[in-house]
Order: C-alpha cells, then sequence, then structure tokens
C-alpha cells in the first residue's frame, strides 16, 4: 500500500528529469529566501502575506534549503514533493496502527482520492498554502492516533502541526483546536494511569529517561519549532506575532470578487493563471444556465430505477448532456451506460462528449466508444484506471508545461535570462520590473532571481510590501541605481506600453509563429470591435469564465476560444535596459 501511494510523488518529482524550472511569482520570492538560510540574513519569518504581514515561522524555507544546495532550483520541487509523499506515507501508517491491514487500506484510499482530486502539478507545488494540505491531512491523523490513547504520535502530533501553521497561517484555527484537544487528552490518560498505579513494569517504564514521556518531549519539540518565532518577536519592529494579532481582532475587507483562494480539492477548470477558481457572479451565472439548457431535454421520469439518469440531462462537471440518446436505450443498455460513464472523465472547456453504444450478440459484449482522444475501450475490460487518472489530470495542460509551477513564465525566464546577463555591467546596479497583467508581473520575482544567483547588484521597487518581499537589503529607487531592467509582456507593447527613453531591447521571446502571431492580433482586433467600449485594456483568456464574459459583451465564441488556445502557449515577452534617470 505505501508502495502505490508513493507512485504519483515519484512520478511528479520524475517529470522534472530533464527540464529546469526558473520560478516566478510567489515561487521566486520563496526561493529568495531558501537562498537565504544559513547566512546573515536567515530568515525568522515565513511567507509574505498580502495582508501586511508574514506567515508565522520559517519551517518551509529551512526545510527546502537542503533541497536547494544540493539541487538547485529543481531541488526546491523535489523537496516539496518529498513533504507531500511523506505525509502521504504517513497517514497510510496512522491508520495501521489504528486498524492494522483493514487501517492501512482506508487510509491508502482516502490518499488516492486526495492526491486524484489535487493532480500531479500540485504535488510538487511550492506555494505555501499548498505545501501545508497534505502535512494538516496527516496531522488529522496524528491528533485521531493521540485521541485513541497513541501517545507516542503527540510529538510527531505537534512537531508536524507547527511546521503547516508556520507555513500558512490560514490553518491556525484547525491546527490550534485539535493540538490542544490532543494535549487534553494526553494529559487526562496520563493522569488516570498515574492514579490507576499499575504493575512494577509501569513504574520502571515512569522512571525511564524524561525523553520518553511524550507531553515533555512533545513541549520540547514545540518550542524548539517556534523559537525563531519568538526570537524575531522579541527584535523585530515590529514583531510579527503582534501584527497577526492585530489583523485578527482587526480584519480588513473581504479580498475581491472572483479571487477567492481555491479548495486543495479543486481542479484545472475555469481556472486563472493565478492559480484561483474564476468564480461566476450570480447575475452571468443564471443568464448562462438558460443558454446552456436551451438545447438540451430531460428524459421523463420513470417508474422503475432508471439506471440511465446519468445521460438524461444531469451536469456533468464541465458541460450538459443531451438525454437524446439516452432515451432510445433499453433498460440493459441504460445499466451499462452508467457504469461506462464513469470512464468519461475529461474535462475541456465545458464541451458535452458524445458517446455510443454498439451492440453485438444480443447485447452480451458492447464496445463502448468514448471520445477522449478516440480511445476504443472493451467492457467489460475498461483502460486501466491509472491510465484513465492521468488522462483526466493532463487532458487541459499544454504538454511541454505539465508538473512546473507558472509553465510559460519559467520558460520565458530561461530563455530571456542568458541574453540578458550578456548584456549588463556586473559593476553596475539595476533596478528590476515587469509589466505583465495577465499573472500581476510575475517575472519580476523569477528575473530578480535569476540575475541575483549570476552574481548582479539587483534590486526591486520601495513598496508597501516590499519588506516583507524582498527585505529590506534588496529595495532602492531609480536615483540609487544605474539603470532599468523591464520584462514586458508583447500584449502588453500591443495594448499600448511604451518603453521610456533612451531604452533598448537585450532579449525577446515568443513561443507563437509569425503566423500565429498574426492571428492573434487579427482576432483581439475582431473581438474588440465587437465588443465595443466594453473591451477592456487587454483581453485574457486564460479561463472559463473570461471567455463566457467576453462572449456575454458580444465577442464570437469560435473566435474567443481561438484566441485562448493560442494564448494557452503563453505570452511573448521584450527585455528592455532603461537609463535610470
Amino acid at each position: 500500500m505505501i508502495l502505490l501511494v508513493a507512485v504519483p510523488f515519484l512520478g511528479a518529482i520524475g517529470s522534472l528529469i530533464g527540464r529546469h524550472w526558473y520560478p516566478s511569482s510567489d515561487q521566486g520570492l520563496e526561493l529568495l529566501r531558501i537562498r537565504d538560510v544559513g547566512g546573515s540574513h536567515t530568515p525568522l519569518l515565513g511567507a509574505w502575506s498580502r495582508w501586511g504581514w508574514a506567515h508565522p515561522g520559517p519551517s518551509l524555507f529551512w526545510t527546502l534549503a537542503p533541497f536547494y544546495r544540493v539541487l538547485g532550483n529543481n531541488g526546491v520541487l523535489v523537496g516539496v514533493g518529498l513533504i507531500n509523499g511523506a505525509s502521504a506515507i504517513g497517514v497510510v501508517l496512522v491508520g495501521y496502527r489504528r486498524g492494522k491491514y483493514v487501517g492501512a487500506l482506508l487510509a491508502g484510499f482516502t490518499v488516492a482520492l486526495v492526491t486524484n482530486a489535487l493532480g500531479l502539478g500540485m504535488l510538487i507545488e511550492p506555494w505555501n498554502p499548498w505545501v501545508a494540505f497534505l502535512p494538516f491531512v496527516l496531522y488529522i491523523g496524528l491528533v485521531w492516533s493521540v485521541l485513541c490513547g497513541d501517545l507516542a504520535t503527540l510529538p510527531l502530533a505537534v512537531g508536524v502541526g507547527s511546521f503547516v501553521v508556520q507555513t500558512h497561517f490560514g490553518y491556525l484555527p484547525m491546527v490550534g483546536g485539535l493540538v490542544l484537544l490532543a494535549a487534553v487528552a494526553a494529559a487526562a490518560s496520563t493522569v488516570s494511569r498515574r492514579r490507576s498505579g499499575g504493575n512494577e513494569v509501569d513504574r520502571r517504564a515512569r522512571s525511564r529517561s524524561l525523553l520518553r514521556r511524550p507531553l515533555i518531549l512533545a513541549g520540547v519539540v514545540g518550542l524548539a519549532l517556534w523559537a525563531p518565532v519568538i526570537v524575531q518577536q522579541a527584535t523585530g519592529h515590529p514583531g510579527n506575532l503582534s501584527e497577526l494579532i492585530t489583523y485578527v481582532r482587526h480584519p480588513p475587507e473581504q479580498p475581491p470578487v472572483g479571487q477567492e483562494p481555491s479548495a486543495p480539492w479543486g481542479n484545472s477548470c475555469g481556472r486563472s493563471g493565478l492559480g484561483y477558481p474564476a468564480t461566476r457572479p450570480p447575475d452571468r451565472a443564471s443568464s448562462e444556465l438558460p443558454r446552456r439548457i436551451g438545447p438540451m431535454r430531460r428524459s421523463r421520469p420513470s417508474p422503475r430505477p432508471d439506471y440511465g439518469q446519468e445521460g438524461a440531462g444531469r451536469r456533468t462537471r464541465c458541460g450538459w448532456r443531451s438525454s437524446r440518446s439516452s432515451q432510445l436505450l433499453s433498460p440493459w443498455q441504460r445499466r451499462l451506460e452508467s457504469r461506462a460513464s464513469s470512464l468519461r472523465m475529461s474535462c475541456a472547456g465545458g464541451e458535452a462528449w458524445p458517446r455510443s453504444l454498439i451492440s453485438r450478440s444480443r447485447g452480451r459484449w458492447c464496445s463502448v466508444l468514448v471520445r477522449a482522444g478516440s480511445v476504443p475501450l472493451q467492457w467489460p475490460r475498461p483502460r486501466p484506471a491509472w491510465l484513465q487518472w492521468l488522462r483526466s489530470r493532463c487532458s487541459n495542460c499544454p504538454r511541454r508545461f505539465r508538473s512546473v509551477p507558472f509553465g510559460s513564465v519559467s520558460e520565458a525566464i530561461g530563455v530571456v535570462v542568458s541574453p540578458t546577463a550578456a548584456a549588463l555591467d556586473r559593476d553596475h546596479r539595476y533596478l528590476v520590473r515587469s509589466i505583465d497583467r495577465r499573472t500581476v508581473s510575475a517575472p519580476t520575482s523569477g528575473r530578480f532571481f535569476a540575475l541575483s544567483i549570476r552574481g548582479f547588484h539587483v534590486f526591486s521597487d520601495r513598496g508597501p510590501d516590499a519588506v516583507l518581499t524582498y527585505g529590506s537589503w534588496r529595495l532602492a529607487s531609480p536615483d540609487q541605481v544605474d539603470a532599468i531592467i523591464t520584462m514586458v509582456a508583447i500584449p502588453e507593447v500591443a495594448a499600448g506600453w511604451h518603453p521610456p527613453a533612451g531604452s533598448r531591447v537585450v532579449a525577446t521571446w515568443d513561443p507563437l509563429t509569425n503566423e500565429q502571431r498574426a492571428r492573434a492580433r487579427t482576432l483581439d482586433t475582431r473581438i474588440r470591435a465587437a465588443m465595443g467600449a466594453r473591451a477592456p485594456t487587454r483581453l485574457v483568456v486564460d479561463s472559463d469564465y473570461a471567455r463566457s464574459a467576453l462572449v456575454d459583451d458580444g465577442a464570437d465564441r469560435r473566435e474567443v476560444d481561438e484566441l485562448g488556445g493560442l494564448q494557452a502557449h503563453g505570452d511573448g515577452f521584450f527585455v528592455y535596459v532603461s537609463p535610470s534617470r
């Protein structure tokens, strides 16, 4: 069972072979902090938050630092994969401690379901909200084991819970409540045992080393993991714990609509480039529903159990299926159709997948044709479940960008960083910027990190959160540097951005051919003409919601889908070096 549970994590790590990952966005900021571990600026805080504070502790950075020292950028992804894999295996071991082989089987099945929902890419995703998720699942199992009287797991529960909270502050209510419950249960169990006396063996066990006592060992583990946080609170100005308490007591306004953080069990349907689910406002959702249901027909309710309800107008994860074919099937064919529907797992832009059943020998054997790459399946011997799982996880991802965070931006940084470095002077100081509204200027941190590890003196602009993101020693103003490096997305230039006077282009990259880029400009012009004054400054078609929003405002669906397909390859970039004054 342990080997089966470890297979997806090993596959995700193995997908990095022969590739080099260039971090960007929040991942680039995390690698800056990971690289600082062991130096004069060793972090005592966690990842930064857009609410003006940092997550409680540096456990994530300190854990991943050895992997970075040995394997470089890819080592961080390997380290995350090993953390998640160890958490999944830990869940299985906890299940074995509680229920032997049956418990291990149930725990392994649960982990498999969660892993299937996450997808391979999330298993090596270094973004701190995701890194903490599978360890939190392990933490729940450990607390359950403590409540069952297995006090030996209490120190491990404290350690895992501390890692989870320090990695992401949002887990504090759940982790804090459960660890308090586990500590009370452990103390009550210890007091009960002492009052009940016990035989000579118990007395000898109590007289052994203090490290054998779960409560004391749990306290030592907790104190060791939270020591950096306590030091920062005592020496920092202001202390981060004080900022967190202020945030809890006086929370600011809610996050903007459509940018709510996604749940760990979400899939890639309708997800924007930032990793958030593209939520649809109620007014657009209500207007979209009749348009989707209009061409469909629902089958009449049957007095007997209807095994064709799977094909009778039920909404799938990404679309509606017509009930026309199910109305022509006999009961046994509907039963077969219901079972075969589990194989139709693809999720591609809300398309309803057609299917057909071809009977042979009075229906004893059937060949089920599933349009998922035109793969014929034989009933009752379908393709292996692991193959269907891989197809469903990867059907929407461009092949070269699978399993790598911000894959298109990573490839762009990898292409432009060498010519950019060749055009710079190592004795000069540079301010690093980027302009890309699609990814909220994600290339800034990635290019900053790539140039800094090459020995260049690069700095970031001063801003409200600049100290938390980059550190005060990496900040500068334009009058304190010799030049400014700006990485601009090609669509931003097309939308009207102009480089400052005296700028020169030092590197370019475009994933599209000349014909594809010309086609993208033509589609952009047509869609803008159809939308009129409602057209945004830049057309970003990277989610189902974005496509539906453009269509609702007058754009043609086919043109929007074609533009989205071109944008899925990633944006091209220009790199400018401009004078600072």
